[in-house]
């Protein structure tokens, strides 16, 4: 028998890694909108800001069940670029990036992910597992309102998650050099988690 919030009294937490499509808070909006929900959520704005991950909030919060936020690589990579040169984003906070990550190079969507390269970066996976252990709801941002039913089903609700998945098509923005860039930097991300370059767009 499938535990539901009538059988199981436990508490929801989120987490997400860094440059993901959707903060934790989108799916916060659904429990604070549930009638069940709302009192299951376990919220604290500190440790989304300091992007804690799995295993720091099970240190914090013992035997809280924990919902993760992942996306496609690829697209995670299109993403954060878009999101380092938005024009409405201030000039400080570009700044703020260069500072962080010197010798990055912003002036094309390329040569910034051959600039990556330059960077230990960590993948989704530091974020989303404790040891070998995973959260125990994945939601790709893909595939989000597919991998919310069983939350959903948890609470016996019909409440709408209220998000649209994000998948982008973002073949037009890689050569083949800087695909393998990305396929060689989040090896660990595309096994874990199943992903796979999507040529059809």
């Amino acid at each position: 028998m499938t535990a539901t919030y009538k059988t199981d009294d436990s508490f929801f937490y989120v987490v997400a890694p860094m440059r993901c499509a959707y903060s934790p808070w989108f799916v916060y909006k659904w429990f604070f909108h549930d009638g069940v929900g709302r009192f299951r959520a376990v919220r604290d704005q500190e440790a989304e800001e300091s992007k804690f991950t799995l295993a720091d909030i099970e240190d914090l919060y013992p035997g809280v069940k924990s919902i993760g936020l992942v996306m496609d690589p690829w697209a995670r990579a299109v993403y954060a670029y878009k999101e380092v040169i938005d024009p409405k984003k201030p000039e400080s906070y570009r700044d703020r990036v260069k500072s962080n990550y010197p010798g990055i190079d912003l002036s094309s969507f390329s040569k910034f992910i051959m600039s990556l390269t330059k960077f230990p970066m960590l993948p989704q996976r530091h974020w989303l597992y404790n040891g070998d252990r995973p959260v125990d709801y994945l939601l790709r941002v893909e595939h989000i309102n597919e991998d919310f039913k069983p939350i959903q089903d948890y609470f016996c609700s019909s409440v709408p998650l209220g998000l649209k998945d994000y998948d982008i098509g973002y073949k037009s923005y890689f050569t083949k050099s800087t695909r393998e860039i990305i396929q060689k930097i989040f090896a660990e991300d595309i096994d874990s988690f199943g992903y796979q370059f999507k040529d059809g767009k």
